[in-house]
């Protein structure tokens, strides 16, 4: 079994699991109470980067009251740790500047969810790779590298 990450909160474990069972079908759950370790086995196959961000997406979707400023943090993060955590994989450098500008304008001050979702992304986004076909990670890669220069983290 392999890590994707970890959380604190039980009942939002209890949701991903129930998530991942229903959508996924042979998914086994077992989650640490003490660590609060999330673990991930998929009998067939690895789990795939849009299914486990649709699992992740729709657990925090529904554990978390959502106003429309909550849904746009946890978009944000969920498509910035994505990002981010493709840098080193898609062998990309990352103006640390440009993505502190990106925070300070798109994050609102108080959002304390913003992080910890970031890193949760961020994280199951290098999982991910992990497992990826050469063509799928020419194609997630080339994407990320378009995103990052729009936004201003990489150079021409």
């Amino acid at each position: 079994m392999r890590t994707i990450g970890t959380a604190g909160i039980h009942s939002f474990g209890i949701i991903v699991g129930s998530l991942s069972k229903a959508a996924l079908g042979t998914v086994s759950w077992n989650t640490s109470l003490a660590a609060g370790d999330f673990m991930w086995l998929d009998r067939r196959r690895n789990l795939g980067g849009l299914e486990m961000r649709l699992v992740l997406a729709a657990a925090l979707a529904i554990a978390t009251p959502a106003a429309a400023s909550d849904f746009r943090s946890m978009q944000l993060a969920t498509e910035l740790g994505n990002m981010l955590g493709s840098e080193e994989a898609c062998g990309l450098s990352y103006d640390q500047a440009a993505i502190e500008r990106f925070i300070e304008g798109k994050v609102a001050a108080d959002d304390m969810s913003f992080p910890s979702t970031l890193n949760m992304m961020a994280e199951g986004a290098r999982f991910n790779l992990e497992g990826m076909s050469a063509s799928a990670k020419t194609a997630h890669c080339t994407q990320i590298r378009r995103a990052a220069r729009s936004h201003g983290f990489i150079g021409e």
